[in-house]
């Protein structure tokens, strides 16, 4: 079940935000724009494409960076940059994210630009959580917020208080967790940021959800809802819904939870969000499986799998096969399950995504061994004990090795102040993968009996 948590990506591109300007209107603006103004213009283009068309974003904030080379504008340079790094991020090559992210800090930190630093650290510490590197991605979050302390930015704060939170969610410290999120909705109330105080409370939910408190879960993304709501927040509202619904699926009430995937379905459709369409797309194929409805399921993760497709996105794509993988075994269906297992750690391990590594080797183990495939269940058990142990121990070292004495000084600057005032490669999926989809798809047409999932 796709559950969206809601992580701070710092966007920043200048001290002015950006309009809400259309593409046609922002092509339009560049033909009478200065050097200077184009460079703004071209990111923001990069900004509206970025999330569902990687190549097209690249090639404005490519363009955006080759003029503020040309006119030595350091800070221009490093906003392109980071925001190439930001498209690379959205179809899940981390790598390149990374890499890109770097030379992006490099051009900040030529010119002297604290606030364009700090954005880099922060993206930085997303990119190496997402690629299984918590010690990294501690580093960077707290690198960026010992800038903003310094700065006394508590937006900028907030943002990274809540992606340190998600870092400690992550490895199942539900407690300090907690304690980050309420740090940064705190701030985030001090400011009167709407925005930010909704984002908190659809951290919090997910947390709660996670520890089985549903109850606490809903209130939580209610609250968060009804905040989007008013400030028609369309794609945060979209998110709502979806984790609504997640909750409404977890207890087992799916005709509840396939109406707000559809509400946030509806959503996404309305402001292009592909990545949100394949989504709920998943979560209303889950529904379908957990009804029995074999076909009806199988078209709707079909659909996801060609979404994420056209966005290049693999690590969705990854998800995807196994999730589908994981209902073929839970129908005992483990042949099939296999080759969806297979299929998602392939790619899983192209980008590579440690987290979806290591569930695709324990289903593999455990579907091997229901076919009595046992060397195959040992060795991928083999694979799954050595990743599982390998990444248990960097979490120890990530969370017990001494940070750098500027940001922890910054982090006890901040808590203290805050106790007085009271408690964020366009991807080819392969042949095989389609051709497992289609036999699937004729498979169950052809059946008469449905098949009823465990959930």
């Amino acid at each position: 079940m796709r559950k969206v948590q809601f992580i701070y990506i710092l966007l920043f591109l200048s001290l002015n935000t950006y309009s809400e300007n259309t593409p046609d209107s922002l092509c339009s603006l560049l033909k009478s724009a200065s050097d200077k103004e184009k460079i703004s213009l071209l990111n923001q283009l990069n900004v509206y494409y970025r999330s569902n068309d990687c190549k097209t974003a690249l090639k404005y904030s490519d363009a955006a960076f080759k003029i503020s080379t040309s006119l030595n504008d350091l800070s221009g340079a490093g906003i392109s940059l980071k925001n190439s790094a930001l498209a690379y991020y959205f179809t899940g090559e981390y790598d390149s994210a990374v890499v890109i992210s770097n030379k992006a800090l490099n051009y900040f930190k030529k010119a002297n630009d604290t606030i364009g630093m700090s954005a880099c650290f922060n993206n930085l510490g997303i990119f190496y959580k997402d690629l299984g590197n918590y010690q990294n991605a501690l580093i960077n979050y707290n690198l960026s917020l010992a800038i903003d302390t310094k700065r006394s930015d508590k937006p900028g704060m907030a943002s990274t208080l809540s992606n340190i939170g998600e870092l400690y969610h992550l490895m199942g410290n539900y407690i300090l967790a907690l304690n980050y999120y309420n740090l940064s909705l705190n701030l985030e109330k001090e400011t009167d940021n709407s925005e930010g105080i909704g984002e908190c409370y659809i951290n919090i939910g997910a947390l709660y959800e996670e520890n089985i408190q549903y109850e606490k879960a809903l209130t939580y993304y209610e609250k968060a809802s009804l905040i989007f709501a008013k400030s028609n927040n369309l794609q945060r509202i979209g998110i709502c819904l979806n984790n609504i619904g997640v909750v409404h699926y977890s207890l087992n009430q799916y005709s509840k939870a396939k109406t707000f995937f559809e509400k946030s379905l509806a959503v996404r459709i309305k402001i292009d969000d592909k990545s949100g369409i394949a989504s709920c797309y998943e979560n209303i194929g889950k529904v379908y499986d957990s009804q029995g409805k074999t076909n009806e399921a199988l078209d709707y993760f079909f659909k996801s799998i060609q979404l994420n497709l056209e966005t290049g996105n693999k690590r969705k794509a990854a998800s995807t096969l196994t999730s589908k993988g994981i209902s073929l075994f839970k129908q005992n269906d483990f042949f099939k399950a296999i080759d969806f297992f297979l299929n998602s750690l392939e790619i899983a391990l192209s980008i590579p995504a440690y987290p979806e590594i290591k569930e695709n080797y324990k289903y593999l183990s455990e579907a091997y061994s229901k076919t009595e495939d046992f060397e195959n269940a040992y060795i991928y058990r083999t694979r799954y004990s050595n990743l599982s142990d390998s990444l248990s121990k960097q979490l120890i070292v990530s969370f017990k090795k001494p940070i750098n004495s500027d940001s922890t000084d910054a982090f006890v600057k901040y808590s203290d102040i805050h106790k007085k005032k009271s408690t964020s490669s366009n991807w080819i999926l392969s042949s095989s993968i389609v051709t497992i989809f289609i036999i699937l798809m004729a498979a169950a047409r052809r059946r008469r009996r449905k098949k009823i999932s465990n959930n």
